[in-house]
């Protein structure tokens, strides 16, 4: 960026060491020497002899600061009876203000002694200028909670963080009720300088749970652990200021991070705004590990990746650091069976091709690897449309299970995809049941629900319930609710169920096929048509079928077919497509459910539809609807057919048709690969539009 202030080419990784044997106890002994394969220095700042000092660690720089700590010791105000320990991760800060002051060094990233650093720091500050010049301390930040895991600062934040301190560590500022335990701490004391800099209403995106924000986030008072109401008042009594900004290393709410090197984080176990996918039990949940090129990267609920460029090894996991090592040394792509990674199973990335043509991610579908689900599921039972029920939403599920072989956003690698599909196969009771199987069986059905996309069709009686994610409805399905997906584990249901899924929803054209009729370059002699029975649906909806059917007929310019079948009387089938292929208009109307094949027969005859339904939810919800098609309340549809067969505005019923025309090869699901690849494609656009939601 021009407007990027000059980045100092040399920032240094400083460790601190206080009264102890950081190599002997701490730091696990690959670490150093892997941190000067990346970074040029490595400062360790302390006041006793280290011992055990790793070999091959030729940027390791050990530097004596005894006397630093007798003169700080007599800077800081330490509050009586306040834990020694605390005074230990206080006194780190001052000793690293004190070597910047006379190192002349005007930024450094400080870390904890267990923490692992991939990035080159000071490549990652040249290639993010612009955004860390943003602000002065970069830390873990998960308002109001923060640590000193990682810190990003510079010698004037430093400078102002510590003066700040020992200011507020004074009996009038810092009462002698927030002393003893853990209290006071160095996080707790960030906490209140970030407080103090930010104002009131302080932040506090970090808490997710709903008793818990109700306990730390009073938009006025602050948290109660990282910043104390009444101190905050004490500060600002005293003309106590925070003079400068701080940022977040680690992700935010909406799970993006502010560096292009990823993020960093404090903790495997630790979920607190509720945005990484966890494994394991209640009590022993954890995060998700993988390596791309080496690169570790952490699984959020999205099913999205994001990079980690540090990260803590602390406790049981400081065994596994040799583990992470050889898979960043050898550059591997891989999955880690558990967070300390002794398994790392391999894949192979999409290319960037495929990734350029499926912007939106890959699909996994569950059984698409498994060679005798392929082969006797999901194979016949593809209905014409007047044959059986064209509206079968396993029509519409075999014609997806056809398309996504041949699609190149498909993937038979779950750890590449982005969206799992569930396509049922409804005639099957053995592939059913083979289905509902591999969904519990996979750890994404647990750790991944809202990439989960289920096609269904609802009805009857639920049983048990499997998890919430998107459901894809059929255009068939009266949507009363959003659907949940059912069935019985002893396999005996006849078809699966659905009812309450979530909160988001889709519905699925109707399987369906035409030759397309362009809706522009044909004179038509109908303006507005309609084709439906007055004898299905309830008593008011065929009272409306029969008021909408007269209005059609009343003048020459509508017309309407009976499709009403009885042992006497069968309509056809091409004598309701070709009136609509000489129709401008054709009226969607609901019965039992909103909406009907009608909609596609319209779409593929070039006619453009009017939906009178008030519950219809549209299919692929990227498509702008308003400029193709009309929609109209169930109680101003007759006042609407009637206006509609008077002259149209011919400027306005030519840009209906060329916008009509640019949307039918959605509608049109042919055999040809080219179709199919078409329809994966809209799907994938349609749930990306839905997630964003």
């Amino acid at each position: 960026s021009q407007n990027a202030p000059p980045v100092q080419s040399e920032i240094p990784v400083v460790l601190v060491g206080i009264d102890y044997q950081l190599f002997k106890k701490r730091v696990p002994p690959a670490t150093i020497p892997f941190l000067c394969t990346r970074n040029p220095r490595v400062v360790v700042l302390t006041n006793v002899e280290q011992q055990q000092q790793p070999q091959d660690a030729p940027c390791l720089e050990i530097v004596d600061m005894s006397v630093d700590i007798r003169e700080i010791r007599q800077e800081l105000p330490w509050p009586q009876g306040a834990p020694k320990i605390q005074l230990v991760f206080f006194l780190r800060w001052f000793l690293i203000r004190n070597w910047m002051r006379r190192a002349g060094q005007n930024k450094i990233l400080a870390i904890d002694s267990d923490a692992m650093v991939t990035a080159n720091i000071s490549e990652l500050a040249v290639s993010n200028a612009a955004t860390l010049a943003q602000a002065d301390i970069w830390l873990w930040y998960f308002p109001p909670a923060t640590t000193g895991a990682f810190i990003l600062i510079s010698l004037a934040a430093l400078e102002d963080v510590t003066r700040f301190w020992v200011r507020m560590l004074r009996p009038d500022v810092w009462p002698q009720q927030h002393v003893g335990g853990t209290l006071p701490n160095d996080m707790v004391a960030f906490g209140h300088y970030v407080h103090t800099q930010v104002g009131k209403p302080y932040p506090c995106w970090g808490v997710a749970n709903t008793s818990e924000r109700a306990k730390f986030c009073d938009p006025m008072t602050g948290s109660s652990g990282y910043g104390f109401p009444d101190i905050l008042a004490a500060i600002q009594r005293v003309g106590l200021q925070a003079s400068f900004k701080t940022s977040s290393l680690s992700i935010y709410p909406d799970g993006t991070a502010a560096l292009d090197f990823g993020i960093v984080d404090h903790n495997f176990n630790d979920n607190p705004m509720q945005i990484f996918a966890m494994v394991g039990s209640k009590k022993q949940k954890q995060k998700q590990l993988r390596f791309v090129n080496g690169q570790p990267q952490l699984l959020l609920r999205s099913g999205s990746w994001v990079p980690t460029w540090g990260y803590i090894l602390e406790d049981k996991y400081e065994a596994c650091v040799q583990h992470h090592l050889r898979w960043i040394r050898s550059s591997a792509t891989c999955r880690c069976s558990n967070l300390c990674c002794s398994d790392c199973f391999l894949f192979p990335l999409p290319t960037q091709k495929t990734l350029k043509k499926c912007p939106h991610g890959l699909v996994y579908a569950y059984g698409m690897d498994d060679p005798n689900y392929v082969s006797r599921c999901l194979q016949e039972n593809v209905f014409t449309w007047n044959t059986s029920h064209s509206e079968s939403h396993h029509s519409f599920n075999t014609y997806l299970w056809k398309a996504l072989q041949q699609s190149p956003c498909s993937t038979k690698f779950r750890s590449q995809a982005h969206w799992f599909f569930a396509v049922q196969d409804f005639f099957s009771l053995r592939c059913r049941s083979r289905l509902l199987k591999m969904l519990r069986a996979a750890p994404e059905w647990e750790q991944l629900t809202s990439s989960h996309v289920v096609f269904v069709w609802s009805g009857g009686l639920s049983t048990a319930e499997w998890k919430q994610g998107i459901a894809v409805h059929s255009a068939d399905d009266s949507l009363r609710s959003p659907v949940q997906v059912t069935a019985r584990d002893d396999g005996t249901s006849t078809t699966l169920i659905y009812k309450s899924w979530g909160t988001k929803g889709l519905t699925s054209p109707y399987w369906y096929t035409a030759p397309l009729t362009s809706p522009v370059n044909k004179s038509r002699s109908i303006l507005v048509a309609g084709a439906w029975s007055n004898s299905r649906g309830d008593n008011d909806t065929m009272k409306f079928r029969t008021s909408l059917s007269d209005a059609l007929m009343s003048t020459s310019r509508g017309k309407w077919i009976d499709t009403t079948v009885t042992k006497y009387r069968h309509w056809g089938s091409e004598a309701v497509t070709a009136m609509y292929q000489d129709a401008d208009f054709c009226v969607v109307v609901p019965g039992s459910s909103p909406s009907s094949r009608r909609l596609s027969t319209c779409i593929l005859a070039g006619s453009i539809p009017v939906m009178c339904s008030d519950k219809f939810v549209p299919p692929f919800p990227f498509l702008r609807w308003d400029a193709f098609s009309l929609r109209v309340p169930e109680s101003a549809c007759i006042r609407t057919v009637q206006s509609l067969q008077q002259e149209p505005k011919e400027k306005e019923l030519l840009l209906l048709k060329r916008e009509l025309a640019e949307v039918q090869p959605y509608f049109n699901m042919r055999l040809e690969p080219e179709s199919q690849i078409r329809l994966v494609e809209a799907l994938l656009e349609s749930l990306h539009a839905v997630s964003k939601q």
